[in-house]
């Protein structure tokens, strides 16, 4: 996800602490916009699920607004590949193999 997002040219992605330093940073207008990824977000790919991103914004405008259809497009594309993931036999580690290969092929992780 992060390395997706920091392609764009659009988008500067800086790591956080945590969350109260991004609505911080966001409030003090040192960004428009920020995510949080869930910690367990791998995790919940692998077993299946759809990872909720939260999202953060002062002002909902076009260019927030398009970074969270970027956001559901980028997990959407990674949901699906941990889906054939699952369906292949093996361990937690060959799924993650498998995952993480599928994403790099697919273009989800530039």
């Amino acid at each position: 996800m992060l390395k997706e997002m920091a392609a764009r040219p659009e988008y500067t992605v800086k790591l956080l602490d945590n969350v109260w330093e991004l609505k911080e940073a966001i409030i003090e207008k040192r960004g428009q916009a920020g995510f949080v990824l869930p910690a367990d977000f791998s995790r919940e790919l692998l077993a299946g699920g759809s990872p909720v991103i939260q999202s953060y914004e002062l002002n909902v405008n076009e260019a927030t607004a398009v970074m969270n259809v970027h956001l559901d497009g980028i997990t959407g594309r990674m949901v699906s590949a941990a889906a054939a993931a699952k369906a292949s036999s093996g361990s937690a580690d060959s799924r993650s193999v498998a995952l993480a290969t599928s994403l790099s092929r697919r273009g989800s992780i530039r």
